[in-house]
């Protein structure tokens, strides 16, 4: 079953919003901490960055299969006073979400299969926000 880059971020996007408290902002992923009101505690994007074919025959009639790699980012806010306690709080949510983003898709996009690849965090010099963006690669036909 053909799958489209857009239905593969809507997937994993899908996926994340069954999450206790996430909730997608109007901005692409690229665009956290550059972007005035861009975060929001628990803020998500979900980006498609790139796609690979994976080495196989291809031909116009038939599908060609893919790995987009797509990044899922978000925002998790940091209080003064307890700024190691969010930190831990903060990587708990990431673990959680890599859980669900990795899980099976039957139910809402068949043929899709994603792993996990690596997460990065970047707190801004406010140190407001912590901002983890997490790196999976969807395995799919176009």
């Amino acid at each position: 079953m053909s799958i489209s880059f857009a239905q593969c971020r809507s997937a994993i996007a899908a996926q994340v919003a069954t999450i206790a408290g996430m909730k997608i902002i109007p901005f692409p992923g690229q665009y956290f901490g550059r972007v005035q009101n861009s975060l929001a505690h628990l803020g998500y994007s979900v980006s498609v960055d790139s796609s690979d074919a994976i080495a196989d025959r291809q031909r116009a009639t038939s599908p060609i299969y893919t790995k987009t790699n797509t990044v899922v980012t978000f925002a998790y806010r940091l209080r003064p006073q307890d700024v190691i306690i969010d930190l831990d709080a903060a990587t708990d949510k990431e673990e959680l979400l890599i859980k669900k983003c990795i899980s099976a898709y039957t139910a809402i996009r068949p043929g899709l299969e994603v792993r996990y690849n690596r997460s990065t965090r970047t707190i801004p010099d406010s140190i407001e926000y912590i901002i983890i963006r997490i790196e999976l690669s969807a395995y799919h036909h176009i």
